[in-house]
């Protein structure tokens, strides 16, 4: 096999790298939504649907996990939401 047969390395590995930053960049962002909710009840206006529907994964977690529950009453106390 010669050089010209192998493949780029370095090209593949940099689309690796900025796929998995976007994949965890949109992680975070899921992660941060139910500040959205803080958002919506500071201008008074109810959230749509699909932002009840998109939180469900973490109100379940909060439910399941305490630690989890603590970490999004610090989240949404920090964003001044009434806990």
């Amino acid at each position: 096999m010669s050089d010209s047969d192998a493949p780029t390395s370095s090209a593949s590995s940099s689309s690796g790298t900025a796929w998995l930053l976007g994949i965890g960049g949109l992680f975070i962002l899921y992660l941060l939504s139910p500040g959205l909710f803080v958002l919506f009840h500071h201008f008074g206006a109810t959230p749509p649907a699909w932002v009840n529907y998109a939180i469900i994964p973490i109100a379940w977690a909060c439910q399941e996990f305490p630690f989890v529950s603590r970490l999004y009453d610090l989240y949404l106390s920090f964003l001044g939401a009434p806990v």
